[in-house]
Protein backbone atom coordinates (compact mmCIF):
# COMPACT_ATOMS: atom_id res chain seq x y z
CA UNK A 1 0.00 0.00 0.00
CA UNK A 2 1.39 3.41 -1.11
CA UNK A 3 1.29 5.82 1.68
CA UNK A 4 0.57 8.99 -0.44
CA UNK A 5 -1.01 9.53 -4.17
CA UNK A 6 0.54 9.45 -7.41
CA UNK A 7 0.83 12.55 -9.44
CA UNK A 8 -2.03 13.36 -11.92
CA UNK A 9 0.49 14.24 -14.84
CA UNK A 10 1.06 17.88 -16.33
CA UNK A 11 -2.30 18.78 -18.20
CA UNK A 12 -4.51 17.96 -15.31
CA UNK A 13 -1.75 20.42 -13.30
CA UNK A 14 -2.10 23.46 -15.97
CA UNK A 15 -6.08 22.66 -16.33
CA UNK A 16 -6.27 23.34 -12.47
CA UNK A 17 -3.90 26.14 -12.15
CA UNK A 18 -5.91 28.17 -15.01
CA UNK A 19 -9.35 27.29 -12.95
CA UNK A 20 -7.89 28.37 -9.94
CA UNK A 21 -6.14 31.60 -11.15
CA UNK A 22 -9.63 33.03 -12.88
CA UNK A 23 -11.58 32.53 -9.35
CA UNK A 24 -8.79 33.84 -7.52
CA UNK A 25 -9.65 36.88 -10.26
CA UNK A 26 -13.38 37.18 -10.25
CA UNK A 27 -13.19 37.46 -5.98
CA UNK A 28 -10.62 39.30 -5.49
CA UNK A 29 -9.38 42.88 -6.71
CA UNK A 30 -6.03 41.41 -7.81
CA UNK A 31 -5.30 43.25 -10.92
CA UNK A 32 -1.92 40.69 -11.83
CA UNK A 33 -3.52 37.95 -14.06
CA UNK A 34 -1.31 35.52 -14.05
CA UNK A 35 -0.11 32.87 -11.47
CA UNK A 36 1.82 34.25 -7.88
CA UNK A 37 0.37 37.42 -9.76
CA UNK A 38 -0.61 40.46 -7.11
CA UNK A 39 -1.09 44.42 -6.73
CA UNK A 40 -3.85 45.90 -6.07
CA UNK A 41 -3.83 48.98 -8.03
CA UNK A 42 -2.16 50.76 -10.83
CA UNK A 43 -2.22 54.13 -11.85
CA UNK A 44 -0.44 55.82 -14.89
CA UNK A 45 0.02 59.25 -13.72
CA UNK A 46 2.12 60.19 -16.84
CA UNK A 47 3.98 59.27 -19.61
CA UNK A 48 7.19 58.56 -17.05
CA UNK A 49 5.46 58.42 -14.00
CA UNK A 50 2.95 54.82 -12.46
CA UNK A 51 1.70 54.66 -8.37
CA UNK A 52 0.57 51.38 -7.54
CA UNK A 53 -1.06 50.13 -3.99
CA UNK A 54 -0.70 46.46 -2.74
CA UNK A 55 -3.18 44.36 -2.16
CA UNK A 56 -3.66 42.56 0.65
CA UNK A 57 -4.64 38.93 0.52
CA UNK A 58 -8.09 38.63 -0.74
CA UNK A 59 -8.44 42.26 0.05
CA UNK A 60 -8.60 42.32 3.66
CA UNK A 61 -8.05 39.19 4.96
CA UNK A 62 -4.76 40.28 7.15
CA UNK A 63 -3.85 43.70 9.13
CA UNK A 64 -2.02 45.87 6.84
CA UNK A 65 1.42 45.41 8.28
CA UNK A 66 1.17 41.87 6.80
CA UNK A 67 1.26 43.26 2.88
CA UNK A 68 4.43 42.05 1.50
CA UNK A 69 4.31 40.16 -1.30
CA UNK A 70 3.53 42.03 -4.72
CA UNK A 71 4.22 40.98 -8.66
CA UNK A 72 3.32 42.45 -11.46
CA UNK A 73 3.71 43.62 -15.02
CA UNK A 74 3.55 46.60 -16.86
CA UNK A 75 3.41 47.06 -20.15
CA UNK A 76 3.93 50.35 -21.64
CA UNK A 77 6.98 51.53 -20.22
CA UNK A 78 8.89 54.42 -21.68
CA UNK A 79 12.36 52.21 -23.50
CA UNK A 80 15.33 53.64 -22.34
CA UNK A 81 13.43 56.51 -20.17
CA UNK A 82 13.81 57.29 -16.72
CA UNK A 83 10.60 56.53 -14.95
CA UNK A 84 9.19 56.69 -11.43
CA UNK A 85 7.32 53.67 -10.03
CA UNK A 86 5.97 54.92 -6.20
CA UNK A 87 4.24 51.89 -4.51
CA UNK A 88 2.02 52.55 -1.47
CA UNK A 89 0.53 50.36 1.33
CA UNK A 90 3.87 48.48 2.01
CA UNK A 91 3.68 46.40 5.50
CA UNK A 92 5.91 45.95 7.51
CA UNK A 93 8.71 49.47 7.42
CA UNK A 94 12.10 47.83 6.77
CA UNK A 95 13.83 48.63 3.28
CA UNK A 96 14.78 45.95 0.62
CA UNK A 97 15.35 45.96 -2.88
CA UNK A 98 13.03 44.26 -5.26
CA UNK A 99 13.43 42.44 -8.36
CA UNK A 100 12.89 43.27 -12.06
CA UNK A 101 12.98 40.73 -15.24
CA UNK A 102 12.32 41.17 -19.36
CA UNK A 103 11.21 37.87 -19.85
CA UNK A 104 9.34 36.51 -16.51
CA UNK A 105 12.37 34.00 -16.66
CA UNK A 106 15.55 35.68 -15.25
CA UNK A 107 15.82 38.34 -12.34
CA UNK A 108 17.56 41.41 -11.81
CA UNK A 109 17.99 42.99 -8.13
CA UNK A 110 17.24 46.72 -8.27
CA UNK A 111 20.59 48.95 -6.99
CA UNK A 112 20.40 50.79 -3.70
CA UNK A 113 20.74 54.02 -5.81
CA UNK A 114 17.40 53.04 -7.47
CA UNK A 115 14.99 52.51 -4.32
CA UNK A 116 14.29 54.65 -1.64
CA UNK A 117 11.26 54.75 1.32
CA UNK A 118 9.46 57.61 1.22
CA UNK A 119 7.75 56.37 4.06
CA UNK A 120 7.31 53.74 6.08
CA UNK A 121 4.89 52.14 4.23
CA UNK A 122 6.04 52.97 0.36
CA UNK A 123 8.82 52.25 -1.61
CA UNK A 124 10.02 53.93 -4.69
CA UNK A 125 11.77 52.91 -7.42
CA UNK A 126 13.31 55.54 -10.40
CA UNK A 127 14.80 53.54 -13.25
CA UNK A 128 15.15 52.71 -17.00
CA UNK A 129 14.78 49.88 -19.22
CA UNK A 130 15.00 48.36 -22.35
CA UNK A 131 11.67 47.21 -23.03
CA UNK A 132 8.41 48.11 -22.45
CA UNK A 133 6.79 45.34 -20.67
CA UNK A 134 8.67 44.81 -16.85
CA UNK A 135 7.85 42.54 -14.60
CA UNK A 136 8.38 43.33 -11.27
CA UNK A 137 8.29 41.22 -7.52
CA UNK A 138 9.38 41.81 -4.39
CA UNK A 139 11.44 39.06 -4.12
CA UNK A 140 12.48 36.23 -7.25
CA UNK A 141 9.12 34.75 -7.56
CA UNK A 142 8.54 30.70 -6.89
CA UNK A 143 5.36 29.94 -8.22
CA UNK A 144 3.53 26.59 -8.67
CA UNK A 145 4.34 25.46 -12.18
CA UNK A 146 8.32 26.33 -11.16
CA UNK A 147 8.36 23.36 -8.59
CA UNK A 148 6.08 21.21 -10.39
CA UNK A 149 8.40 21.85 -13.24
CA UNK A 150 11.61 21.34 -10.38
CA UNK A 151 10.60 18.24 -9.72
CA UNK A 152 9.83 16.55 -13.14
CA UNK A 153 13.31 16.55 -13.56
CA UNK A 154 13.84 14.49 -10.43
CA UNK A 155 10.91 11.92 -11.67
CA UNK A 156 13.51 8.54 -12.14
CA UNK A 157 16.19 9.67 -9.75
CA UNK A 158 16.71 6.37 -8.06
CA UNK A 159 16.46 7.91 -5.12
CA UNK A 160 13.73 9.77 -5.34
CA UNK A 161 9.84 8.95 -4.99
CA UNK A 162 7.44 11.70 -5.91
CA UNK A 163 3.79 11.57 -4.85
CA UNK A 164 1.03 13.95 -3.27
CA UNK A 165 -0.47 14.32 0.38
CA UNK A 166 -3.71 14.90 -1.53
CA UNK A 167 -5.73 17.76 -3.26
CA UNK A 168 -5.92 21.24 -2.11
CA UNK A 169 -9.18 22.73 -2.12
CA UNK A 170 -8.59 24.75 -5.34
CA UNK A 171 -7.97 21.06 -7.01
CA UNK A 172 -4.23 20.78 -6.99
CA UNK A 173 -1.92 18.17 -5.52
CA UNK A 174 0.23 18.80 -2.95
CA UNK A 175 3.58 17.42 -3.64
CA UNK A 176 5.51 15.53 -1.33
CA UNK A 177 9.09 14.26 -1.81
CA UNK A 178 10.88 11.35 -0.60
CA UNK A 179 14.83 10.86 -0.98
CA UNK A 180 16.19 7.80 0.21
CA UNK A 181 18.62 4.85 -0.75
CA UNK A 182 15.80 2.03 -0.76
CA UNK A 183 18.74 -0.51 -1.61
CA UNK A 184 20.39 0.21 1.51
CA UNK A 185 19.65 -2.21 4.72
CA UNK A 186 20.80 0.24 7.72
CA UNK A 187 17.82 1.09 10.33
CA UNK A 188 17.26 4.50 9.30
CA UNK A 189 15.80 7.61 10.60
CA UNK A 190 12.84 9.93 9.12
CA UNK A 191 13.65 13.48 8.62
CA UNK A 192 10.36 15.27 7.64
CA UNK A 193 10.58 18.90 6.31
CA UNK A 194 7.46 21.55 4.90
CA UNK A 195 7.59 24.72 3.46
CA UNK A 196 5.39 27.69 2.24
CA UNK A 197 2.70 27.59 4.52
CA UNK A 198 2.68 31.24 4.03
CA UNK A 199 2.77 31.34 0.11
CA UNK A 200 4.67 34.87 -0.10
CA UNK A 201 7.96 33.73 1.96
CA UNK A 202 9.42 31.85 -1.02
CA UNK A 203 12.86 31.56 0.97
CA UNK A 204 11.64 28.60 1.79
CA UNK A 205 11.86 27.14 -1.95
CA UNK A 206 14.97 27.59 -2.85
CA UNK A 207 16.20 26.51 0.64
CA UNK A 208 14.44 23.00 -0.20
CA UNK A 209 16.04 23.18 -3.98
CA UNK A 210 19.21 23.68 -2.10
CA UNK A 211 19.09 20.96 0.15
CA UNK A 212 17.55 18.34 -2.63
CA UNK A 213 19.82 19.01 -4.78
CA UNK A 214 22.56 18.35 -2.29
CA UNK A 215 21.06 15.31 -1.18
CA UNK A 216 21.02 13.56 -5.00
CA UNK A 217 24.46 14.98 -5.42
CA UNK A 218 27.65 12.52 -5.58
CA UNK A 219 29.48 14.11 -3.00
CA UNK A 220 30.27 11.39 -0.44
CA UNK A 221 28.10 13.38 2.84
CA UNK A 222 25.25 12.94 0.26
CA UNK A 223 25.78 9.34 -0.84
CA UNK A 224 25.90 8.60 3.55
CA UNK A 225 22.98 10.92 4.23
CA UNK A 226 20.45 8.75 1.92
CA UNK A 227 21.81 5.41 3.12
CA UNK A 228 21.06 6.47 6.88
CA UNK A 229 18.47 8.65 6.65
CA UNK A 230 14.94 8.71 4.98
CA UNK A 231 14.02 12.40 4.00
CA UNK A 232 10.20 13.10 3.61
CA UNK A 233 9.87 16.48 2.36
CA UNK A 234 6.36 18.78 1.72
CA UNK A 235 7.72 22.06 -0.61
CA UNK A 236 4.80 23.96 -0.46
CA UNK A 237 1.65 23.00 1.76
CA UNK A 238 -0.28 26.24 0.48
CA UNK A 239 -0.60 25.53 -3.03
CA UNK A 240 -3.46 27.64 -4.29
CA UNK A 241 -2.53 30.59 -1.58
CA UNK A 242 0.46 30.66 -3.69
CA UNK A 243 -1.13 30.11 -7.17
CA UNK A 244 -3.30 33.06 -5.72
CA UNK A 245 -0.55 35.54 -5.39
CA UNK A 246 -0.93 35.81 -2.09
CA UNK A 247 1.51 36.79 0.76
CA UNK A 248 0.19 34.73 4.16
CA UNK A 249 -3.31 33.17 3.61
CA UNK A 250 -5.06 30.79 1.65
CA UNK A 251 -7.76 32.14 -0.72
CA UNK A 252 -10.29 31.94 1.95
CA UNK A 253 -8.47 34.31 3.54
CA UNK A 254 -7.07 31.24 6.34
CA UNK A 255 -3.20 31.33 7.87
CA UNK A 256 -2.63 28.03 8.17
CA UNK A 257 0.35 27.94 10.46
CA UNK A 258 -1.66 28.07 13.59
CA UNK A 259 -4.13 25.52 12.58
CA UNK A 260 -2.86 22.63 14.07
CA UNK A 261 -6.21 22.32 16.81
CA UNK A 262 -5.90 18.86 19.14
CA UNK A 263 -8.15 16.02 18.25
CA UNK A 264 -8.22 12.70 19.31
CA UNK A 265 -4.78 11.50 19.82
CA UNK A 266 -2.07 12.21 16.90
CA UNK A 267 -5.54 13.84 14.68
CA UNK A 268 -6.69 16.91 14.33
CA UNK A 269 -9.92 18.43 15.40
CA UNK A 270 -11.61 17.79 11.82
CA UNK A 271 -14.26 20.23 12.16
CA UNK A 272 -11.84 23.36 12.76
CA UNK A 273 -8.60 22.59 10.94
CA UNK A 274 -8.46 23.88 7.36
CA UNK A 275 -7.77 20.62 4.73
CA UNK A 276 -4.17 21.60 4.13
CA UNK A 277 -3.42 20.96 7.08
CA UNK A 278 -5.48 18.17 8.08
CA UNK A 279 -3.92 16.44 5.25
CA UNK A 280 -0.32 17.38 6.21
CA UNK A 281 -1.24 15.91 9.51
CA UNK A 282 -2.79 13.01 8.43
CA UNK A 283 0.27 12.43 6.12
CA UNK A 284 2.58 12.88 9.11
CA UNK A 285 0.80 10.15 10.85
CA UNK A 286 0.99 7.61 7.63
CA UNK A 287 4.73 7.76 8.02
CA UNK A 288 4.64 7.40 11.85
CA UNK A 289 2.76 4.36 11.60
CA UNK A 290 5.63 3.05 8.89
CA UNK A 291 8.08 2.18 11.97
CA UNK A 292 10.43 4.80 10.83
CA UNK A 293 11.33 6.87 13.88
CA UNK A 294 10.87 10.42 13.04
CA UNK A 295 13.93 11.96 14.45
CA UNK A 296 13.90 15.64 13.16
CA UNK A 297 10.95 17.99 11.63
CA UNK A 298 11.75 21.63 10.30
CA UNK A 299 9.33 24.17 9.73
CA UNK A 300 10.51 26.27 6.75
CA UNK A 301 9.64 30.07 7.07
CA UNK A 302 10.98 33.62 5.45
CA UNK A 303 10.91 36.69 6.74
CA UNK A 304 10.35 40.42 5.81
CA UNK A 305 12.26 42.22 8.25
CA UNK A 306 15.00 44.73 8.75
CA UNK A 307 17.42 44.04 6.07
CA UNK A 308 20.14 43.23 8.99
CA UNK A 309 18.26 40.31 10.13
CA UNK A 310 20.21 37.48 9.57
CA UNK A 311 18.48 33.66 9.35
CA UNK A 312 17.51 32.69 12.28
CA UNK A 313 15.50 29.82 14.14
CA UNK A 314 12.76 29.61 17.18
CA UNK A 315 14.47 27.15 20.24
CA UNK A 316 11.78 26.13 22.74
CA UNK A 317 12.27 25.91 26.41
CA UNK A 318 15.73 26.31 28.10
CA UNK A 319 18.43 25.10 30.25
CA UNK A 320 17.60 22.86 33.37
CA UNK A 321 19.28 24.95 35.77
CA UNK A 322 16.39 27.81 34.90
CA UNK A 323 13.84 25.58 36.19
CA UNK A 324 12.94 23.36 33.13
CA UNK A 325 11.95 19.70 33.55
CA UNK A 326 14.12 16.98 31.70
CA UNK A 327 12.40 16.53 28.88
CA UNK A 328 12.11 20.39 27.95
CA UNK A 329 15.91 21.05 28.76
CA UNK A 330 17.10 18.17 26.94
CA UNK A 331 14.64 19.46 23.63
CA UNK A 332 16.50 22.74 23.60
CA UNK A 333 19.71 21.08 23.84
CA UNK A 334 19.27 19.29 20.93
CA UNK A 335 17.79 22.49 19.33
CA UNK A 336 20.65 24.52 20.38
CA UNK A 337 22.95 21.69 19.24
CA UNK A 338 21.43 22.04 15.60
CA UNK A 339 21.45 25.46 15.10
CA UNK A 340 25.40 25.49 16.17
CA UNK A 341 25.70 22.95 13.67
CA UNK A 342 24.62 24.57 11.18
CA UNK A 343 26.08 27.78 12.11
CA UNK A 344 29.13 26.30 11.52
CA UNK A 345 28.86 25.15 8.15
CA UNK A 346 26.47 28.54 6.64
CA UNK A 347 28.61 30.88 8.60
CA UNK A 348 28.63 32.19 12.08
CA UNK A 349 28.09 35.52 10.53
CA UNK A 350 25.43 34.50 8.51
CA UNK A 351 23.31 33.08 11.23
CA UNK A 352 21.34 34.57 14.40
CA UNK A 353 23.21 33.52 17.91
CA UNK A 354 20.08 31.67 19.28
CA UNK A 355 18.57 33.19 22.62
CA UNK A 356 19.71 31.91 26.12
CA UNK A 357 15.48 30.46 27.18
CA UNK A 358 13.14 29.82 24.45
CA UNK A 359 10.16 29.78 26.63
CA UNK A 360 6.97 27.55 27.20
CA UNK A 361 5.23 30.24 24.59
CA UNK A 362 4.56 27.54 21.89
CA UNK A 363 2.85 24.93 24.34
CA UNK A 364 -0.37 25.90 24.14
CA UNK A 365 -0.29 27.40 20.78
CA UNK A 366 -1.57 25.43 17.37
CA UNK A 367 1.59 25.00 15.78
CA UNK A 368 3.05 21.73 14.31
CA UNK A 369 6.01 22.57 16.89
CA UNK A 370 3.32 22.39 19.25
CA UNK A 371 1.73 19.05 17.99
CA UNK A 372 4.99 17.14 17.84
CA UNK A 373 6.22 18.22 21.11
CA UNK A 374 2.72 17.40 22.90
CA UNK A 375 2.86 13.97 21.39
CA UNK A 376 6.55 13.11 21.24
CA UNK A 377 8.31 15.38 24.04
CA UNK A 378 12.25 15.92 23.05
CA UNK A 379 12.04 12.75 20.97
CA UNK A 380 11.27 14.49 17.93
CA UNK A 381 13.02 17.78 17.38
CA UNK A 382 10.81 20.08 15.78
CA UNK A 383 11.69 23.60 14.77
CA UNK A 384 10.82 26.44 12.91
CA UNK A 385 14.00 27.95 10.86
CA UNK A 386 13.43 31.30 9.06
CA UNK A 387 15.49 32.52 6.11
CA UNK A 388 15.67 36.39 4.91
CA UNK A 389 15.90 38.28 2.16
CA UNK A 390 18.65 41.38 3.49
CA UNK A 391 21.96 41.43 3.96
CA UNK A 392 23.60 38.01 3.56
CA UNK A 393 25.44 38.27 6.61
CA UNK A 394 28.96 40.26 6.80
CA UNK A 395 29.43 38.84 2.93
CA UNK A 396 28.40 42.82 1.63
CA UNK A 397 25.88 41.93 -0.51
CA UNK A 398 22.38 41.19 -0.85
CA UNK A 399 20.55 37.80 -0.04
CA UNK A 400 20.25 36.06 -3.71
CA UNK A 401 18.43 32.97 -4.42
CA UNK A 402 21.97 31.25 -4.55
CA UNK A 403 22.50 32.05 -0.97
CA UNK A 404 19.07 30.38 -0.18
CA UNK A 405 20.17 27.30 -2.25
CA UNK A 406 23.53 26.99 0.21
CA UNK A 407 21.58 27.79 3.29
CA UNK A 408 19.66 24.15 1.84
CA UNK A 409 23.40 22.75 1.44
CA UNK A 410 24.37 23.72 5.12
CA UNK A 411 21.07 22.35 6.04
CA UNK A 412 21.94 18.58 4.99
CA UNK A 413 25.67 18.85 6.65
CA UNK A 414 23.68 19.72 10.09
CA UNK A 415 21.29 17.03 9.92
CA UNK A 416 24.02 14.32 9.35
CA UNK A 417 26.10 15.71 11.87
CA UNK A 418 23.20 16.23 14.38
CA UNK A 419 22.35 12.74 13.57
CA UNK A 420 25.75 11.35 13.96
CA UNK A 421 26.18 12.75 17.36
CA UNK A 422 22.92 13.65 19.10
CA UNK A 423 20.51 11.08 17.82
CA UNK A 424 23.33 8.12 17.67
CA UNK A 425 23.79 9.08 21.47
CA UNK A 426 20.03 8.85 22.12
CA UNK A 427 20.27 5.14 19.74
CA UNK A 428 22.87 3.85 21.94
CA UNK A 429 20.95 4.78 25.60
CA UNK A 430 18.05 2.86 24.35
CA UNK A 431 16.39 6.06 23.54
CA UNK A 432 12.32 5.21 22.26
CA UNK A 433 11.43 7.74 19.65
CA UNK A 434 8.43 6.88 18.75
CA UNK A 435 6.90 5.99 22.31
CA UNK A 436 3.57 8.52 22.23
CA UNK A 437 2.63 10.37 25.29
CA UNK A 438 -0.14 11.38 25.81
Amino acid sequence: MELFQRDTGALSLVMKLGQLGASARTTSRNYSDFESGNIGRTVKVSSDTWTLQLRNDNDDALPLSWRQWFYFRLDDLPVNQKVTLTLSGLGMPGYFLPFYSLDNIDWIQFPKEAVTRPTASSLQIVSQFPSQKIWFARYVPYHYTRLTKYLSKLSGHPSVTLRDIGRSPGGLPIPVLTITDSASIAPKQRVILHARTHPGEVGGSYVIEGLVNYLLSDEALAKSLRQRLIFTIMPMVNVDGVVAGNNRTTPDGVNLEGKWISGRDLELDHQHVPSEILLLNRAFRALLATGVPVSMALNLHSSAGDPTDLVFAFPHFGPAERGYTAAESQLFEKQIKFISLLAEHYGTAMLASPPSDGGRAFVNKKLPESWWWRHFQDRVMALTLESTYGFAGSTGHWMKPRDLRRLGESLAVAISRYHETIVARSVTNGHKSMEIRR
